[in-house]
């Protein structure tokens, strides 16, 4: 089993922080937020046929948020 671990998403559930993403985003060393895109494209990758000796990991998506 293999989880994903979104970090700040374009999506609607950012709208209650909308007035601190400026300050958040300097914290993301690629300074924007990410794309729901952006996660498809890692579940399909992990669902398909190319990932399937992958198992047991935690995909972090969040643009080098827990690196800096």
């Amino acid at each position: 089993m293999n989880a994903v671990a979104p970090g700040f998403i374009e999506t609607p559930l950012l709208d209650p922080l909308r007035d601190k993403l400026d300050a958040l985003l300097q914290r993301v060393p690629l300074r924007r937020l990410g794309q729901p895109e952006e996660v498809a494209y890692v579940v399909g990758w992990l669902a398909s046929d190319r990932a399937a000796y992958i198992t047991g990991q935690v995909i972090v998506i969040d643009g080098g948020l827990t690196l800096a």
